[in-house]
């Protein structure tokens, strides 16, 4: 179902909106490259190590890239010292001398700082919306509320480029564009074309990179958001309508219900119309605010209240046991990996299936006394006679 991707979602538009631009591209493989040259060699490492750290990019949690992004700013100058002794160590191999000078040469160039910058703020953000994501007790309401914010959020942005450019240029070692310390290249006009034509007027290094990558990234990642945002509507919007009954009209309630009757014909009963109204009338009387479909089906419950209304508890079950997440369940079969490895490969299914429910269920099992069960096991598995 589309509510259990939520959190993969959200990578999904982190990495569309990097591979919508060449320069956002070139950035992060020079992130990778940055841990690849340090991590391939103690030595560098720990020249490294004095004074802060590199980290990898993860190619499951996209959004996991903002660690990478924030110790890249955060070690810039430090990064950037290392790399000028590696090149000037004589005792060093060229192929590695060289490629010390092909990444300080990339780290140098203004547009890496601006980026590093730029996606340092998004993927903060991107990454805490992610993780918020991933938890348990998640309702598909507060994911479209997370999505909303962070699209908010990016499409106030959009205006913030000369914010981005202030702390670039505290950051980078060059206060120019790349493109225009280039010699421009001259292209041949055509027959129906002179000097002044629009068409062969050259940017400004600036104007380039805030058109073609700085406003390309924002649209992307703010139209991917407003694009899987709509489907969890699609599927809020059915059930929404339950939580939100004292503040609807009859008739609207009537439609809404007979929809939702509809497309679930065979739980829903033909009366499910009467019972939302008749809920209606009652939740009125009771004049209390209900903010979630989990918090009102917990008062239905409480109250005895599902023999009345039983379609109502049945479309309330049905929403609430739609998942948000399912990141739990992945990392519990994850597991598995570190359960049965090439060490145990003689282990029977049965017993990896309860290891495998042992770990799942570890908090219901971290309450239980054990005591008496390593008593039972002993007096089995006993071999001495008393």
């Amino acid at each position: 179902m589309i509510t259990q991707l939520t959190s993969h979602s959200l990578n999904l538009v982190g990495e569309c909106a990097a591979e919508s631009s060449q320069e956002a591209c070139s950035f992060f493989y020079l992130l990778q490259e940055l841990y690849n040259f340090f991590a391939a060699s103690t030595q560098r490492w720990e020249l490294l190590q004095t004074h802060f750290t590199v980290k990898s990019l993860s190619t499951t949690r996209w959004s996991a890239r903002a660690d990478a992004c924030k110790s890249l700013r955060e070690s810039w100058n430090e990064i950037h010292k290392a790399l000028v002794t590696i090149e000037n160590d004589t005792q060093q191999k060229r192929t590695v001398i060289c490629e010390a000078t092909g990444i300080r040469l990339k780290l140098e160039r203004f547009e890496t700082a601006l980026m590093a910058v730029f996606w340092g703020c998004l993927l903060d953000r991107i990454n805490a919306t992610s993780k918020k994501l991933q938890s348990v007790e998640i309702d598909i309401t507060i994911v479209i509320e997370l999505y909303d914010a962070l699209i908010h959020f990016v499409g106030e942005t959009r205006e913030n480029f000369d914010e981005f450019e202030n702390k670039a240029n505290k950051l980078s070692f060059v206060q120019e564009y790349e493109k225009d310390f280039q010699r421009n290249r001259k292209r041949k006009l055509l027959p129906d074309e002179t000097n002044t034509d629009e068409n062969i007027q050259q940017k400004n290094g600036r104007e380039n990179f805030r058109i073609n990558t700085f406003l390309v990234v924002i649209d992307t990642l703010s139209e991917e958001l407003k694009r899987r945002r709509d489907a969890y509507k699609l599927l809020n919007n059915k059930f929404y309508f339950i939580t939100n009954l004292t503040n609807l009209s009859i008739s609207e309630v009537e439609d809404k219900a007979k929809a939702l009757q509809m497309i679930y014909s065979t739980d829903l009963e033909d009366n499910f119309t009467e019972e939302c109204l008749h809920f209606r009338s009652h939740c009125s009387i009771k004049n209390e605010e209900r903010k979630s479909a989990v918090s009102l089906l917990k008062w239905l419950r409480t109250e005895g209240l599902q023999t009345i209304y039983p379609n109502v508890d049945i479309a309330l079950r049905m929403c609430v046991c739609t998942p948000a997440s399912n990141c739990t369940g992945e990392r519990s079969f994850s597991c598995l990996r570190r359960v049965k490895n090439y060490l145990r490969t003689t282990m029977t299914e049965q017993r990896l299936n309860d290891l495998a429910l042992l770990n799942i269920e570890a908090d219901f099992l971290s309450k239980l006394d054990c005591e008496d069960l390593i008593n039972d096991f002993a007096a089995l598995k006993c071999r001495r006679v008393l």
